[in-house]
């Protein structure tokens, strides 16, 4: 009960304090936060390039010791990608198709019930009044 005054919550104190060019220290903090997350940052895409150009270097003579294999393979593999895409596409179009059938279909069937149970009600209806 001691955080009310009047009936009024206090207001608490802030933690940041003025420094002498007039900017809170929070913001030199988020600053500071700011320039070591980015330097982090470059560093770590600079090994990830270094890494990739070591790798290629590394690697050359074998690509071009093996490309004989390397190029059809990649063509089959490329043709075997391309086609299970076109399937799948395909697919999916024809869920798509008979999915929109089924519900012409169904609707149809429906407006169907719907008609012939008014008419059954109009002919009981009809048949009441007659008596």
């Amino acid at each position: 009960m001691d955080d009310r005054y009047n009936g009024q919550l206090k207001k608490q104190p802030r933690a940041t304090t003025v420094t002498g060019d007039g900017k809170p220290s929070t913001q030199h903090m988020g600053i500071m936060v700011f320039l070591v997350s980015s330097g982090l940052l470059l560093v770590l895409s600079g090994c990830t390039v270094a890494a990739n150009v070591l790798g290629l270097v590394c690697l050359a003579p074998i690509i071009v010791v093996t490309w004989p294999i390397w190029v059809p393979f990649g063509i089959v593999l490329f043709l075997v990608g391309t086609g299970m895409l076109f399937l799948c596409m395909f697919g999916v179009m024809a869920a798509f198709v008979i999915d929109a059938l089924v519900v012409q279909v169904l609707a149809k069937r429906l407006r169907f019930l719907v008609y012939e149970e008014l008419f059954e009600r109009n002919r009981f209806i009809s048949a009441s009044k007659e008596f």
